[in-house]
C-alpha cells in the first residue's frame, strides 16, 4: 500500500507545520467515498468538508483521488479494463477538468463529463476582482512558499482569478480535448440525480440538456466535483452582494459609499476577506501579500534551491505556535476560535512601525466624509477566527477590531423565506438585516453533493475527510500521471527535466513579467537558464528583481513550477567567498 509522506516534496502548498501523520491511499479514498445507499460505494466527492478549499487544493485532492481510484480499480476489477470502464465526472471547475485529465492521463479513457453552463470553468471566468494563489490559506504554515503550482498538468500562478481561469482554460482546450472523445464533455445538462441501479450495481446519473428530454446514463464510477455551493441569502435584494465569485461593488462601495452603515455576515475566509475589502480603499490581496513578505523577511535572504527548508522567522513561528494550539485534538472548536482571537488581537499590537504601516496606510479612516460609516461584522462564535481560516485573513481582521474600523457582533443570520424577509439574531445595539445600506452575506449553502445525496453527512466519515484532505501533502508522483502521454510527450513534460524548463518558458516569462517588472519603467528581469542536478534551473541576473517579485506574491519562492530558481548576482557573491560553491549552477544564454 502506497503512503502519502505528509513531507513529501509534490504539495503545491508546502508542507504544513505540525502535521506529521502518514495516510495511505486507501484512508483517502475513503475519505472521498459517499457512504450512502444510492451511491453502492461508487461514488467519491473532492470535497465538500475541507476547510482550505481554493483552486490548488481542489486540484491536489482531484489529483490524489484519480490516483487512489487507479490502485483500487485494478485490485477490484479484475474482468474490467482501464480503457473500457465508463466513468462520470459531474461538474466542469477546476476540481472537475483537472479530475477528468488525471483520469485520463491514467488509462481510463471512456470519460464523461456533465457541466450545466456552456463551458467548462464559467463560474469563476469573470472574477477579475478576486485574486488565487497557490499558497495565500496557508502561510505560514508550511516550510515552502510556493506562488506557481507544479502539477504534472494544468499548472498557473498567482493572479487575478480570471487570467487564472483563462489560462487553465487555454491548456485544456489545446491539450486536453484533442485527447478526449469526442462526446466526453456534455456541456448545458443539468444533473438530476446520481442513483444504484435497482438491478445490478451500476450507477445511474439522470440529467437533462433541455427540460423535455430527460436521459440517463449508466457508469461503472462517478466523480462529484460540483464545488461547494451558493452563499445564503445572496439575491435577496439589489444592496446585498452576490455570491463570493460575482463581479460585485464592494470596493466602490468602501470607497465612495455615502450611506454609513454597511454589514459581513459569516466567520470563513470569504467572510473576512470582504470584510476587509470594505475597510479599505486599496486591493487587499497587494496588502495581504506585502504584510506576508514583511512578516517571512529572514535579513533579505535570497531564496536557496537547494535547501527547500525555509527558515520561519519568529513571528512566523508564533502564528504557526498559535494555529497548533487551537487545532489540538482536545481544543473544542469554540475555545480554539477563542485562543485565535485572543492571539491574533495581541500580535497586532505588537507588529514593528513597518508592518503597522502596510495594515494603515488604506484604511478607510473615521473621519471626514466617512465620519458616520460604520462596518459591522456578524458571526456564530465569540470570535469570527477559526482554525481553518488563512492566517493572514485572520490577522488583517484583528487589526481592524483592534482599531474599531469593524464592530464584532456574535449572532445569527436567517434566510429569507417566500413568506418572511432574512434578519440577523443580535444583541441590542446592532441594526437588523434590513436597516443596512449595503450587505455582504458569505454563509455557505449546503453543497451540491448533498442535494443529490441527502443526508450525507449522518453517513460521509466527515472527520476522516477533513484530516485527509486538509492535511494531505498531494504526494503527486508526476510519472504516474505521465504515462499515458506519448514518449515524446512525457519527456517534454516530465517535472524537473530540461524539456519541462522548455515547455514552461512561456508561463514562466509571464510570471517574470507580471512579478519582476520595474515599477519606474526599467529593464525587465534578465533570465537565462542552466541546469542543476540533470534538471533545469532558472537564473535571474538581479536578486533585486527577485526581491521585488517576493513583496508582490507574499514571499520568497525557491522554484517556479517545480524549477529551481537562484540569482546571479548571488550566486558570483557565493562563488567569491566559497571556492567549493557547486559549480553545476550556470547560465546557458539569455
Amino acid at each position: 500500500m502506497q503512503t502519502i509522506d505528509s513531507y513529501s516534496d509534490h504539495w503545491p502548498g508546502g508542507r504544513l507545520a505540525g502535521v506529521e501523520q502518514q495516510w495511505s491511499r486507501g484512508d483517502f479514498l475513503e475519505a472521498a467515498r459517499i457512504n450512502h445507499p444510492k451511491a453502492g460505494g461508487k461514488v467519491f466527492t473532492v470535497g465538500p468538508y475541507g476547510h482550505r478549499v481554493g483552486f490548488a487544493f481542489q486540484q491536489a485532492r482531484a489529483f490524489m483521488l484519480a490516483a487512489a481510484f487507479a490502485d483500487e480499480f485494478d485490485n477490484m476489477n479484475p474482468s474490467l479494463t482501464r480503457a473500457s470502464a465508463p466513468l462520470a465526472v459531474l461538474g466542469g471547475g477546476v476540481a472537475g477538468i483537472t479530475m477528468t485529465a488525471a483520469l485520463h492521463s491514467l488509462g481510463f479513457t471512456n470519460l464523461t463529463l456533465f457541466e450545466r453552463k456552456a463551458n467548462v470553468l464559467m463560474d469563476q471566468a469573470y472574477a477579475s476582482h478576486r485574486i488565487v494563489h497557490p499558497a495565500y490559506n496557508t502561510w505560514p504554515l508550511t516550510h515552502e512558499f510556493a506562488s506557481t503550482t507544479r502539477f504534472p498538468f494544468l499548472n498557473w500562478f498567482a493572479g487575478p482569478c480570471d487570467k487564472v481561469v483563462k489560462a487553465l482554460r487555454a491548456e485544456w482546450e489545446s491539450e486536453w480535448l484533442g485527447r478526449l472523445q469526442t462526446n466526453t464533455v456534455r456541456s448545458g445538462t443539468i444533473v438530476k440525480k446520481v442513483v444504484r441501479e435497482t438491478s445490478g450495481d451500476r450507477i445511474e446519473v439522470h440529467y437533462t440538456q433541455h427540460p423535455r428530454h430527460p436521459k440517463r446514463e449508466t457508469f461503472d464510477y462517478v466523480f462529484v466535483t460540483l464545488g461547494f455551493g451558493s452563499e445564503k441569502g445572496v439575491a435577496l435584494s439589489d444592496n446585498t452582494s452576490g455570491r463570493y465569485w460575482n463581479v460585485d461593488t464592494i470596493r466602490q462601495v468602501a470607497e465612495d459609499h455615502e450611506k454609513p452603515s454597511l454589514l459581513c455576515v459569516g466567520d470563513g475566509d470569504g467572510a473576512l476577506i470582504d470584510c476587509a475589502r470594505m475597510a479599505y480603499r486599496c486591493n487587499v490581496f497587494d496588502l495581504a501579500t506585502r504584510l506576508m513578505a514583511k512578516l517571512s523577511s529572514d535579513g533579505d535572504r535570497p531564496p536557496d534551491h537547494r535547501d527547500w527548508k525555509r527558515r520561519k522567522t519568529a513571528k512566523e513561528q508564533e502564528i504557526c505556535d498559535a494555529e497548533n494550539r487551537a487545532s489540538d485534538r482536545g481544543v473544542s472548536p469554540e475555545k480554539g476560535a477563542e485562543l485565535l482571537d485572543e492571539f491574533y488581537r495581541g500580535f497586532v499590537k505588537r507588529l514593528s512601525p513597518d508592518e503597522s504601516k502596510i495594515l494603515e496606510d488604506f484604511r478607510i479612516k473615521p473621519e471626514g466624509f466617512f465620519s458616520k460609516r460604520e462596518l459591522h461584522l456578524v458571526a456564530r462564535g465569540k470570535s469570527p477566527f477559526r482554525p481553518g481560516n488563512a492566517p493572514i485573513n485572520k490577522l488583517i481582521v484583528a487589526y481592524l477590531l483592534e482599531k474599531k474600523s469593524v464592530i464584532y457582533h456574535r449572532g445569527d443570520f436567517v434566510e429569507a423565506t417566500k413568506t418572511a424577509p432574512a434578519k440577523l439574531v443580535v444583541p441590542s445595539g446592532c441594526p437588523q438585516f434590513n436597516d443596512f445600506d449595503y450587505r455582504v452575506v458569505r454563509i455557505g449553502a449546503d453543497p451540491p453533493a448533498e442535494m443529490l445525496f441527502r443526508g450525507i453527512k449522518k453517513t460521509h466519515n466527515t472527520a476522516l475527510h477533513l484530516k485527509v484532505t486538509d492535511y494531505h501533502p498531494g504526494a503527486i508522483a508526476p510519472d504516474e500521471f505521465l504515462r499515458g502521454l506519448n514518449q515524446e510527450d512525457f519527456q517534454k513534460q516530465k517535472p524537473g527535466t530540461l524539456h519541462h524548463t522548455e515547455k514552461m518558458k512561456p508561463m514562466i516569462g509571464q510570471f517574470l513579467g507580471t512579478y519582476c517588472k520595474d515599477p519606474k519603467g526599467g529593464p525587465a528581469a534578465r533570465v537565462s537558464y542552466g541546469k542543476y542536478q540533470g534538471g533545469g534551473l532558472i537564473v535571474v541576473e538581479q536578486h533585486q528583481d527577485l526581491t521585488r517579485a517576493a513583496n508582490k506574491v507574499g514571499g520568497f519562492d525557491w522554484q517556479l513550477f517545480g524549477i529551481p530558481i537562484v540569482s546571479e548576482d548571488i550566486n558570483r557573491k557565493a562563488e567569491r567567498e566559497n571556492p567549493t560553491f557547486d559549480p553545476s549552477v550556470q547560465g546557458n544564454g539569455r
